[in-house]
């Protein structure tokens, strides 16, 4: 018996240096990963905002995607306007052409470009340049125009454990947060101003995701789910003719069929 307990525990020592070793490995397999995403957004920011302004071009849409009659409110006295309306994508487009733009919220961490793949997969694991890495990227939904011209549209982006991509989203939790980051700035050639007006979290098979909307009367139905839904109060209510972007990431679990979303709406000029 003392033979074979000692076998035992020789089988379990190896086991839980082997369990000890795997650990350690993920852990520095993460690090480099975390390291690589974060020197590559490094890149994208130096490439974006450091190019000279001439060379900032509109972004290749369909005409037809496009509607003739809709026009964005004009923003003034917002300084934040001109840092977005400096963007160079063209600079970014160089290196990959699924860029569509330049999403940011000052003065926190989201500050990332915009990606487009026509898949809902692609970008979950890989970074801006196309390189393979779990932090992934800041994307569009598949069923979303690539111009921003929907009702509601869906960007995704991961909730990170360090305070990047989508992570710095759970803050909208708090009331006094919102009134510190009010908006959120879209760069698609030309500069556009969200008013974020309601967070909460939602089932992925909830309302919050539905897409395709074209008539008023769903638009409203949208429009309140969204205020009904909200944790924090803006006092911001959109109107049918708005249009609404949605980010979406994780909850604070990182698992499950619920996710943490907040809703911005591009105000209309009617």
């Amino acid at each position: 018996m003392t033979v074979i307990n000692k076998k035992y525990k020789n089988i379990i020592s190896l086991l839980l240096a082997v369990i000890c070793v795997g650990s350690i490995f993920a852990a520095v397999y993460n690090s480099v990963q975390l390291k690589k995403s974060e020197q590559a957004y490094a890149q994208a920011a130096a490439a974006a905002k450091e190019t000279p302004l001439q060379n900032i071009g509109q972004p290749e849409v369909s005409k037809s995607s496009q509607p003739k009659v809709w026009r964005e409110a004009t923003v003034t006295d917002d300084p934040y306007m001109d840092v977005m309306n400096a963007i160079n994508l063209p600079a970014l487009r160089e290196k990959n052409e699924d860029v569509i733009g330049w999403i940011s919220i000052p003065d926190t961490s989201l500050d990332y470009p915009l990606m487009y793949s026509g898949d809902n997969e692609f970008y979950l694991n890989h970074t801006w340049e196309k390189k393979r890495n779990f932090a992934g990227a800041i994307f569009l939904e598949q069923f979303c125009k690539t111009d921003l011209s929907d009702f509601n549209t869906i960007i995704y982006g991961h909730r990170m454990d360090t305070d990047t991509m989508f992570t710095s989203l759970k803050h909208y939790s708090s009331q006094q947060y919102w009134n510190e980051h009010p908006y959120l700035y879209i760069s698609d050639g030309a500069a556009h101003r969200y008013e974020i007006f309601s967070a909460y979290k939602t089932h992925v098979i909830s309302d919050t995701y539905r897409l395709g909307i074209e008539d008023d009367n769903t638009k409203q139905l949208f429009i309140d789910h969204c205020i009904d839904s909200s944790v924090i109060e803006t006092d911001i209510v959109p109107t049918v003719n708005d249009r609404i972007v949605t980010l979406s990431t994780c909850d604070e679990t990182f698992k499950g069929d619920y996710r943490w979303v907040i809703h911005a709406r591009l105000k209309s000029a009617e």
